[in-house]
């Protein structure tokens, strides 16, 4: 009986030793368990911050490719707008250099024309004065001309004269 006694003091001891430890696993498992909500709580918080993050980067690798897209298309325009560029510059140096070769045309022509003008003055003075010399010349030509008429009608009469007289002489002798 005694050992049943004592079997059962040991079984009561067991059994208070276990319910103290049921009771200290209990409050383990309820402390693991607010340790378990907390750390649900704080993996879903970063779970939602995760979703944030990548949300974020997808907006911002969206941004990145719009504003890609947005450089692509300036520097196009870009290239399109230095091509211009470069044809109006060369257009307008091409105009330059017309209105640059035009101007230095226009001086020798204008040149020219001066020079043209004095050669012109100078042959109209060498006209005028060829014209009053051909006009005394024509005068004097004239004048010889008139002069010869008078001789030749002088020598006419006088070859009459002296054919009439020789005529006279010849008739006296006969």
């Amino acid at each position: 009986l005694e050992l049943v006694k004592e079997d059962v003091d040991q079984s009561e001891a067991e059994t208070v030793r276990l319910m103290a430890e049921q009771k200290r696993q209990a409050k383990l498992i309820s402390v693991l368990s607010a340790q378990r909500d907390i750390k649900a709580r704080d993996s879903a918080r970063v779970e939602q911050k995760e979703k944030e993050a990548r949300q974020y980067v997808r907006m911002k690798e969206l941004m990145i490719l719009d504003l890609t897209k947005r450089c692509n298309e300036i520097s196009n325009r870009l290239k399109e707008f230095s091509a211009l560029y470069e044809v109006v510059k060369n257009e307008r140096n091409k105009y330059v250099n017309l209105i640059q070769s035009s101007t230095q045309a226009l001086a020798e022509i204008r040149e020219k024309i001066r020079i043209l003008s004095n050669e012109v003055e100078i042959l109209s003075n060498e006209s005028g004065t060829k014209d009053k010399a051909l006009t005394k010349e024509r005068i004097a030509h004239q004048q010889a001309q008139n002069q010869r008429d008078a001789l030749r009608q002088d020598m006419n009469k006088l070859l009459a004269d002296y054919r009439s007289k020789q005529g006279v002489v010849e008739q006296q002798i006969m």
